[in-house]
């Protein structure tokens, strides 16, 4: 395994939501974070019971773990070969003026990823490996926190805390001032009364604090007529006070939850994704197929852009987002400008007609070029003139046109009996047969096709060609003396065991 496939690996197993590995590796951290805090727990009790030796050797072997976890994580949060050659670029001062340039951008990096809450905590939590950090038990208890990493449930809950920061300020800043000016009008009214319980400002805050909570100790109490009708007052306020932080929550969770539901959320922080605008038949069969190579749909987030209700969408399988694809700010919601691969569908809507549909497909085609020039787009239109038109007007798109394909499949299978069977094996019953691989990628110096097709039929490899593709052009079945080149692409039909 080469160096950049294993910070890959690494990185999908740690960041990626939708790897399967990730699930089992958040579980197994979560497990041991758990069985970690028991052990503490254990440590602290106070009862004579001698524990075992071998408890010690577990909490060193887990936080060996929770070292390499984190060296992990530093190693993946940026990218050291690239960020120094981007420092480089547009440089032309001395050379230890740029070599500097290029350090400071990749400890930049790797700073930016440390100085985050989470990275501080995971610091934090394997302090203890330096034997002067072993007795402060506070660093050994705060790795409880790092469950909010590994549990998607925790992480909404802080992400709610974090997006209503300011609102739940201000209602705790209406409730410290209510506690502010009943201590100071407490302290006033008991401070010199006979028998009084209340004899400084810290107890008098105290009093304030627990009455506006309504837990009531009982431990302070005032013992004045005023102070009393004060404590009334206060009770009542209080639930007004502890109200509104409770009401922010609650109407927050709310919200997002219903948002969840009904595909209102934003997707800005998704990175080499694949984005479905429209829904239709077809694109439910191609989540299908996803969902039967598990290994192609662990690839890519997947993200579907629709106007069509959340009850006709299969949410288990695609990220909903609710909105017109043809509308730029629907698009960048879903940061259609780092999406690696954007698919159009023919998505059919009340009241609109076949050109309409094709007419949005176009618009969207437009849009998505110009905000992400450098994507793969793939187009599913119902006319063909329409597809002669965005052809001409745009060089990358690969178009589907549902009737022809269908049209055509029908009167080759009535001329060729057999075809539509052919056809179906190869590219519908979840057979992943036909694979494209660039030719540089093969083992060998190739100038011929028929050199080419000669290495495909070694016992080795027991593939068979179909097609060359160079510059987006396709050569079905090329001639044996078609000279091939370094740059272009090889279709070819796998083995049935290898798919």
């Amino acid at each position: 395994m080469t160096y950049s496939r294993a910070k890959s690996a690494a990185d999908r197993l740690m960041n990626d939501r939708l790897f399967v590995g990730k699930r089992y590796f958040d579980l197994f951290m979560m497990v041991l974070i758990i069985l970690s805090v028991v052990m503490l727990l254990a440590e602290m009790d106070g009862s004579q019971i001698q524990l075992p030796l071998g408890l010690y050797a577990v909490e060193d072997l887990l936080l060996s773990i929770f070292v390499i976890e984190y060296l992990m994580r530093f190693w993946v949060c940026s990218d050291v070969g690239r960020d120094y050659k981007t420092a480089l670029q547009g440089h032309h001062h001395h050379p230890i003026v740029i070599v500097v340039a290029g350090i400071y951008a990749v400890i930049r990096g790797k700073i930016r990823w440390m100085i985050l809450p989470m990275s501080i905590i995971d610091l934090l939590a394997i302090l203890p490996m330096f034997r002067v950090f072993r007795a402060f038990r506070i660093f050994r208890l705060l790795r409880l926190f790092k469950l909010v990493r590994y549990s998607h449930s925790m992480e909404s809950l802080f992400l709610i805390f974090k997006e209503n920061a300011a609102e739940l300020l201000v209602a705790l800043a209406f409730v410290g001032l209510i506690v502010v000016i009943s201590s100071t009008f407490i302290f006033m009214l008991e401070s010199g009364a006979p028998s009084t319980q209340i004899h400084t400002l810290g107890d008098a805050l105290w009093w304030s604090f627990v009455t506006i909570t309504t837990v009531g100790y009982g431990d302070t109490i005032p013992t004045t007529g005023l102070g009393r009708a004060l404590g009334v007052l206060l009770m009542l306020g209080a639930i007004v006070a502890i109200a509104l932080p409770s009401g922010v929550l609650a109407s927050a969770m709310t919200q997002k939850f219903i948002s969840m539901r009904e595909g209102k959320l934003t997707m800005k922080k998704f990175r080499n994704h694949v984005v479905i605008c429209g829904w239709n038949n077809s694109a439910e069969q191609l989540m299908t197929e996803l969902l039967v190579h598990h290994h192609m749909k662990s690839k890519w987030d997947i993200v579907a852009v629709t106007l069509k209700p959340a009850s006709e969408i299969d949410n288990q399988t695609v990220l909903l987002k609710h909105g017109d694809f043809t509308k730029e700010s629907v698009l960048l919601d879903v940061n259609i400008a780092d999406a690696s691969c954007i698919i159009v569908v023919a998505e059919e809507l009340r009241g609109i007609s076949d050109e309409s549909i094709d007419a949005r497909s176009f618009l969207a085609c437009n849009l998505i070029k110009n905000i992400n020039p450098q994507s793969h787009i793939i187009a599913q239109l119902l006319n063909r003139e329409n597809a002669k038109l965005l052809e001409q007007t745009m060089d990358s798109v690969e178009i589907v046109i549902s009737d022809d394909i269908t049209g055509g499949l029908l009167s080759n299978s009535i001329i060729n009996p057999g075809t539509s069977k052919l056809v179906n094996t190869l590219i519908i019953q979840n057979k992943d047969n036909i694979t494209k691989i660039p030719i540089s990628k093969l083992r060998g110096d190739f100038s011929t096709y028929a050199e080419v097709f000669a290495y495909c039929r070694l016992p080795k490899n027991n593939w068979l060609p179909m097609a060359l593709e160079r510059d987006g052009e396709l050569e079905i079945n090329p001639k044996d003396d078609f000279a091939v080149t370094a740059g272009d692409n090889l279709f070819y039909i796998r083995t049935e065991s290898e798919s």
